[in-house]
């Protein structure tokens, strides 16, 4: 087993929330450097890989200093571009993230307790159009798969049979709603499933919402009816059980307005809006985040067109979830510890500690996501 580069602060600032520490994955693997989120399973983290790298990084959270690596194309060489699915507890799932092709229906099973056995299951051998599929969730038996683009946006929810990692069904959400395609991402309150709008063509504000139980459409708000800048949240989204939050990244330029959606009145009366470009403009274009307590992290990718790595930020956002207004908001700039953290791609939360991670650079930031006895 690798071990990581902890890098002390120089600076001996004491962040807010508790000290953080660095972890250079690049000093374990250099294809660790560019990942595209990850998970968590409860003691580790695994990290997915872009193109060109087809390895997966994996970091005991017990030291925060072990690092494994499994690469992906000892079993097939053509995932090198994943999208992480999550883990059912004994398995973690990666989709390809690729818009088309021949491999683009294609999810890689890794055994999470050898971290070396993994199996891959081509949708498309089920039917040609299960392909390009942007993200999802696990619940129970089986994985949702979030529709993207397979050469054209479409809309077919594919859903996996975790038992067999075989039997694929799918529900195209077009035939209730022909603009019902092009999502990045999803998430489930335990019953319903939804995804986050991106690009069906043009930009687009229709949040779906499915019933797992029957695994059929059974609503949707549209967002644009209140504002057409509430459209494409390809950012992510999340939940905390009472209410969705869409995470903006990209809408004609980077842009910062979060949405709220109540599960109780899933309509857009339901719907608040609170802009953090407001407390400091450069508060835009993030790139996933994670709820903590009661906080949601917004971890910022970007901030203009300009190519990496000048256009990427250090940024990241904290919004108190019970004061879902501008006097939430509180901002840190991650560069005070570490110049390359930044162009930040995920982050995730194990109970006691978050974690931040470079999509570019890969160095992870751990840190004390609350004070004590915060909720």
């Amino acid at each position: 087993m690798g071990k990581g580069h902890v890098i002390k602060n120089a600076s001996g600032l004491v962040f807010p929330f508790g000290r953080p520490r660095i972890l250079d994955l690049t000093i374990t693997d250099a294809d660790l450097a560019k990942t595209a989120g990850g998970f968590f399973d409860g003691r580790y983290i695994y990290t997915c890989p872009v193109t060109p790298a087809s390895k997966i990084g994996r970091i005991d959270t017990r030291d925060f200093s072990s690092v494994s690596v499994l690469d992906l194309a000892i079993t097939d060489a053509t995932l090198t571009n994943m999208n992480p699915l999550g883990t059912d507890g004994k398995y973690g799932y990666f989709t390809y993230a690729g818009n088309g092709g021949a491999n683009a229906g294609k999810v890689a099973r890794v055994d999470l307790e050898d971290f070396s056995t993994v199996t891959v299951l081509d949708m498309a051998l089920t039917d040609s159009s299960y392909k390009g599929y942007h993200g999802g969730f696990i619940v129970g038996k089986y994985a949702y798969l979030a529709p993207y683009n397979s050469g054209s946006p479409h809309g077919k929810v594919a859903r996996i049979d975790l038992d067999d990692f075989s039997t694929v069904t799918a529900l195209d959400l077009t035939s209730s709603d022909s603009d019902l395609k092009g999502f990045e991402g999803g998430c489930t309150d335990g019953k319903y499933g939804y995804f986050s709008p991106a690009y069906n063509g043009a930009r687009f504000g229709k949040v779906p919402k499915i019933d797992l139980a029957t695994f059929t459409y059974v609503g949707q708000v549209n967002l644009a009816n209140i504002s057409t800048t509430l459209e494409s949240y390809e950012g992510g989204i999340l939940t905390d059980g009472n209410y969705l939050y869409l995470i903006p990244h990209y809408n004609d330029g980077y842009f910062g307005k979060f949405v709220r959606i109540s599960l109780s009145d899933f309509t857009e009366h339901g719907v608040t809006v609170l802009d953090t470009t407001t407390v400091n403009s450069n508060l835009k274009g993030y790139m996933g985040g994670f709820i903590a307590g009661r906080y949601l992290y917004a971890i910022q990718q970007r901030v203009t067109t300009a190519s990496p790595p000048s256009g990427i930020s250090a940024y990241w956002t904290r919004i108190d979830l019970d004061n879902f207004t501008t006097s939430g908001v509180e901002w840190r700039d991650f560069s005070v510890y570490d110049s390359e953290l930044k162009g930040n791609g995920f982050g995730l939360f194990d109970g006691t500690y978050a974690y931040i991670l470079s999509n570019w650079y890969g160095k992870v930031a751990r840190f004390l996501a609350m004070y004590s006895g915060e909720r």
